[in-house]
């Protein structure tokens, strides 16, 4: 419903009131305009006034409408004592204008109002411009995406003139070296957005001129979902008509109907054009505003709820409402006074105070919600008040102050209502040790709660109170509050709090974060900026990698004469103190993959004599040493998402069975080198993601035959995440939601990590290090934001306690992902900051951290998950300790208290530093970085501000511990083994008897259950082996086979843990003289039990003899004779069920039960 000034519409109705002298009166409102299509409307009747001071009389109204065809009067409603009255109409979905008359009439004499309401077409003329941050290469329609500009465009001309580009917050895919002239900020998707209404039917043609390719979809309806693309410059969709102008197919479109259009430009250094048309009676134009809409919604809004009166003064009065809701979004509030709208600009909250108002006079409040097509829903329920006419009294004091809750960091009070001897009270001030604590507006009720305190200390609290007049009454007696001692368990008044408790246990390694460059054009070292950007981010790794480096050459970056070469890459790196990362090509025409010996030269190369042939190359390049030697390590992964096969230019990863045993020959290869160094190289195979779920097997494939030959697992690191916008919510929450989802697959992935060490502990024995290539947490459309520096630093300072090892960010200038912009004086994104101050004061030990909290995230449906929602942990090198918290609740500040262990004492504790990464909001392109001096103290607050990272560095005594190994991982041992026979409590063998054995380990808690099998034979023949169902162990059938055999089962990561049991094996053979006394027909064996076609008997008594086959009524089912010491029966005879079998071969008869399938 749409109102857009009061209106008086007419309908007969009256009220009962009191016989009065004085005749009536009603304002008279401004003519105005409803929607077509929009229903039912409200209409209000200002100043409705019986003319009598104190006595309400019968009233009545007469309203007619001149066209009811076009506006229907349905009722009018008027309560006693109003000053208004609302009358519904209905419009009846025909333009055009009515006079509408009101005749207001009590005992007295009458009153006439009468005015012009017109039903025309929904007025929203103009069309959304948008420019979004996506590089044109992408051709990508940003119909859902949050654009980094919009504005209304007149017509469907591009308004660039108005638009200022360098100061636009865009990042840049390139830099600007050609012409014509660019300024570095415009590679960029343009789009325009809105509804088209024609004015005639018939065929249409429309064109985009743009200084690239182009698209316009147009819908049949109002529905964008249902575009169909009418013009497409890449995909051959129109035709170019020149001039760098394309022309639609044909479509035909009808006279007043709505349809969603929108057409989009992917600009490169050329901004211009727009969207054209030409129709019946059209000559070829830009869209003219007047038949376009940038926004087209029939449905209103709920009415806001629940409207009360909060205070009354001499000329002003506040009201506040319960929010109302939309189809796609409120957008705020009109107030009403006696049936006139008071607020010159929509209302943005749900509180107002209407100023400029007069003494002494009777007002009627009502409120309404409008959304962005201009909808106005119904009016709320009416609060009624009377302004004062003057008070110059300060009210009394307040009195009866209390805390009604104590908490550490806040305390409710509440107290008793001021009085004031002429008008009410307005509200309160509040202090604390005599400092204003609500600076902000007054208290508006008799309780407060107040945040922000220190635990363990007495506050002072007083009172103001302030009445109609704002005359403030003198300060109330004082109360003394002392809070308690801070408990994160206490949530009486907030959870947004934890403990962060920090122990002198080391957990991990943490060497840094690594980057990945540019690394062909050899630009990150070329460019001086980059080089100082690269020492300043102090990266644990550079890495020459990424699916590009899948078709390279090992021949085409070695030697003289090359822009870019091995040598120089570890060059540089050993220069910066960073472990060279290096991905060898794995497609299939490469020479690392056409010959072997190739990565026998690589290590030559790097580390060989100048007299060596490889060697002797490098030497030429200027690197007379060796570069391993001078290297803090090298990370060899052998090719780079090789899952991808073909597409990745990766052949061999179609089947990673053969990729794994590829990985493993090449690294027994390089291992054979004279060059290789195993305290500095490390071999990596190329996996997929975290989670085995994610990793479709490839994971465990790889490492099932690996006997320790390749090192580490590469896997993603990505946190990608879907960003949905939709017009029904704002951009805000869906970015909310984003980020909450984000969190969501940084503890799936966690999880997930531990998983896939499972597996790898399954499938080769050991644990090895996970190795995160590449990562960021950007979408093509958003991406460089402050929230997403937190989560993925946040993220990466958990997977390097998770088994992790110098995982890498991507990328440090490319793409989407970038971390500075060099076309913008290499302006640092905030992922940039984050990582730069991870890798500057948080390398070293991992300290072992643990977070105390009631305090949970949530993902975006509201189900709470198992990560806090601070993320805590400390770090210490050679006497420089770093506590590291991350923000994971984007919604609230948290406070965290610091329990540092006992005895710890930092040295010149007040000379710590803190440094907290914030910024605007978690969509914040820029960050802020706020630095100070402060105390470190066993038991101090810290504060994390929502999506923030906080860092706090100080000296202390120096751990002296010696560094764990590389992506170390503390996990539950085994502590104890058992061995135990399925299906059987019997340990022995007799004949040609198959037992399997299974071994459990204690705790249930232990991080795997794998074990290793050894057997000892001790001379006794007999077949044994690790099966997938257990260890099997079946008698020989032969004469050596009789004796004791030890089977022992060892907790997979330590021998010492273990159990062993002896297997007595027995009856082998015929007359072997096994030892014992009973009757060798009574170990005689047949399987399978049960079968289903053949039966298998061995070790049968004798030289001859007979098998009597009987179901279970002694019914003869088969006999057979046999001679010799085994037999095959055919069962297919048989039905299925169990049967007793006996053997007459030695004089007894042996029984046995099988069972037929």
């Amino acid at each position: 419903m749409k109102k857009i000034t009061p209106l008086i519409l007419g309908m007969a109705m009256s009220s009962l009131g009191l016989q009065a002298q004085h005749l009536p009166t009603i304002g008279t409102p401004l003519d105005d305009t409803l929607f077509v299509g929009s229903g039912p409307n409200f209409l209000l009747v200002p100043d409705v006034d019986d003319g009598e001071a104190g006595a309400d009389q019968d009233f009545s109204f007469r309203v007619t409408s001149s066209e009811p065809s076009i506006l229907q009067v349905d009722s009018v409603s008027f309560t006693t004592g109003h000053t208004f009255a609302v009358i519904h109409v209905t419009e009846q979905g025909v333009m055009g204008s009515v006079t509408i008359q009101s005749v207001a009439e009590d005992p007295d004499g009458t009153d006439t109002a009468s005015f012009r309401v017109t039903v025309g077409p929904y007025r929203n003329p103009g069309i959304k411009f948008e420019i979004h941050d996506i590089v044109f290469w992408q051709q990508f329609v940003p119909l859902e995406a949050n654009p980094a500009f919009s504005m209304i465009a007149e017509s469907g001309e591009a308004p660039y003139d108005q638009i200022d580009l360098a100061s636009l917050d865009l990042s840049v895919y390139a830099d600007c070296q050609t012409s014509p002239p660019c300024t570095g900020t415009d590679f960029f998707t343009a789009m325009f957005r809105g509804y088209l209404t024609p004015p005639v039917t018939g065929d249409y043609y429309f064109y985009m001129v743009a200084g690239d390719q182009c698209s316009i979809g147009l819908s049949g309806d109002e529905y964008f979902d249902h575009a169909s693309v009418i013009l497409h410059s890449s995909d051959g969709i129109g035709t170019s008509s020149g001039n760098k102008e394309w022309k639609s197919v044909q479509v035909s479109l009808e006279a007043g109907k709505v349809y969603a259009i929108y057409g989009t430009h992917w600009n490169i250094h050329t901004p211009m054009g727009g969207m054209l048309w030409e129709g019946p009676g059209i000559s070829k134009q830009y869209i003219p505003g007047q038949y376009l809409a940038h926004v087209y919604d029939h449905v209103s809004p709920s009415a806001p709820g629940t409207l009360e009166l909060v205070n009354t003064g001499l000329t002003d009065i506040r009201c506040r409402w319960e929010e109302a809701t939309d189809d796609s979004k409120v957008t705020g509030y009109n107030l009403y006074l006696n049936g006139w709208k008071v607020n010159e600009h929509l209302i943005r909250g749900t509180e107002y105070q209407a100023s400029g108002l007069h003494p002494a006079t009777r007002y009627a409040a009502l409120v309404t919600a409008l959304d962005a097509a201009g909808n106005e829903s119904m009016i709320s329920n009416t609060v009624l008040t009377t302004t004062y006419l003057e008070d110059e009294v300060p009210p009394f004091a307040p009195g009866g102050i209390q805390a009604t809750v104590v908490s550490d960091i806040s305390v409710q009070l509440a107290w008793e209502e001021a009085v004031d001897g002429e008008t009410e009270i307005r509200g309160y001030n509040l202090y604390l040790d005599d400092v204003l604590y609500n600076t902000e507006d007054l208290i508006y009720a008799e309780e407060a709660l107040v945040e922000g305190l220190v635990p363990e200390t007495g506050y002072s609290v007083t009172l103001e109170a302030v009445d109609a007049g704002y005359n403030v009454s003198p300060k109330s007696d004082p109360l003394v509050v002392t809070t308690s001692a801070f408990d994160p368990y206490d949530i009486s008044l907030t959870d947004k709090k934890a403990r962060m408790r920090v122990t002198m246990e080391v957990v991990g390694r943490n060497d840094g974060l690594g980057v990945n460059p540019d690394y062909i054009t050899g630009e990150f070292i070329d460019d001086p900026q980059q080089v100082e950007l690269i020492r300043e981010l102090e990266p644990a790794a550079i890495r020459w990698g990424a699916l590009t480096a899948n078709p390279l050459n090992f021949s085409d970056y070695i030697g003289t004469g090359k822009a870019m070469t091995f040598g120089r890459f570890m060059a540089f790196c050993n220069e910066v103190n960073a472990y060279s990362v290096i991905t060898c090509g794995v497609e299939n025409s490469t020479d690392w993959m056409t010959d072997p010996e190739t990565f026998v030269h690589f290590l030559e190369y790097v580390a060989g004599p100048a007299d060596s042939e490889y060697g002797a190359i490098r030497v030429a390049e200027g690197y007379n040493e060796s570069l391993l030697e001078g290297s803090r390590g090298l990370v060899f992964e052998f090719g780079n998402e090789v899952w991808g096969a073909t597409a990745h230019d990766a052949q061999i990863g179609s089947d990673y069975t053969v990729y794994g045993a590829w990985c493993r020959e090449m690294a027994r290869l390089m291992k054979s080198s004279e060059y290789y160094d195993p305290g500095k190289i490390c071999l990596v195979y190329s996996g997929r993601n975290p989670h085995p779920s994610d990793s479709y097997g490839l994971n465990e494939k790889l490492m099932t035959g690996d006997t320790g030959e390749v090192d580490w697992l590469a896997v993603s690191g990505y946190l990608g995440g879907n960003l949905n916008y939709s017009p029904e919510i704002d951009p805000g929450e869906s970015e909310l939601d984003y980020y909450k989802n984000g969190y969501v697959a940084v503890h799936r992935n966690l999880e997930g990590l531990v998983e896939t060490m499972r597996e790898t502990v399954q499938a080769s024995g050991e644990i090895k290090p996970t190795y995160m290539y590449e990562a960021n947490m950007t979408t093509s459309s958003y991406f460089g934001r402050l929230g997403q520096a937190i989560v993925q630093t946040g993220y990466y300072a958990e997977v390097m306690e998770t088994g992790g090892v110098i995982p890498t960010l991507f990328q440090l200038t490319g793409g989407q992902w970038k971390m500075v912009v060099p076309s913008q004086d290499y302006y640092k994104t905030p992922l940039f900051h984050t990582a730069a101050y991870f890798n500057r004061y948080c390398k070293g030990h991992i300290l072992k951290t643990g977070v105390d909290t009631r305090a949970t995230i949530r993902s975006s449906p509201g189900a709470e998950k198992p990560l806090e929602p601070v993320g805590c942990h400390a770090y210490t090198e050679d006497g420089r300790y770093a506590f590291l918290l991350f923000s994971r609740d984007f919604e609230h500040d948290f406070v965290v208290q610091l329990d540092l262990p006992d005895g710890f004492q930092p040295e010149d504790a007040g000379a710590a530093r803190k440094y907290v990464i914030t910024g605007e909001g978690f969509s914040a392109r820029e960050a802020v970085i706020d630095s100070a001096q402060i105390t470190v103290s066993d038991g101090m607050l810290v504060e994390v501000p929502a999506y923030s990272m906080v860092v706090i560095t100080f000296g202390a005594e120096d751990l002296q511990e010696d560094p764990l190994p590389a992506g170390h991982y503390i996990y539950t041992p085994a502590t104890s083994v058992n061995i135990y026979a399925y299906n059987t409590e019997i340990f022995d063998i007799s004949g040609r008897e198959k037992k399997i054995f299974l071994a459990s380990v204690e705790p249930d808690s232990a991080f795997s259950d794998v074990v290793k099998w050894e057997m000892d034979t001790a001379g006794v023949r007999v077949t044994y082996g690790l099966k997938s169902y257990g260890f099997e162990v079946q008698g020989s059938g032969t004469c050596d086979g009789n004796g004791t055999v030890t089977l022992k089962a060892m907790a997979w990561d330590n021998p010492e843990v273990y159990d062993q049991v002896t297997i007595n094996i027995s009856n082998q053979g015929t007359n072997c003289g096994t030892g014992t006394e009973d009757s060798p027909g009574r170990y005689f064996s047949l399987y399978p039990n049960p079968a289903s076609e053949n039966l298998y008997l061995e070790n049968l008594p004798g030289h001859t003899g007979l098998i009597l086959v009987t179901d279970l009524t002694g019914r003869k089912c088969m006999t057979r004779n046999y001679a010799g010491s085994s037999l095959e029966l055919d069962l297919s005879g048989l039905t299925p069920g169990l049967y007793d079998l006996s053997v007459t071969g030695t004089g007894d008869i042996v029984h046995r039960k099988f069972l037929k399938e």
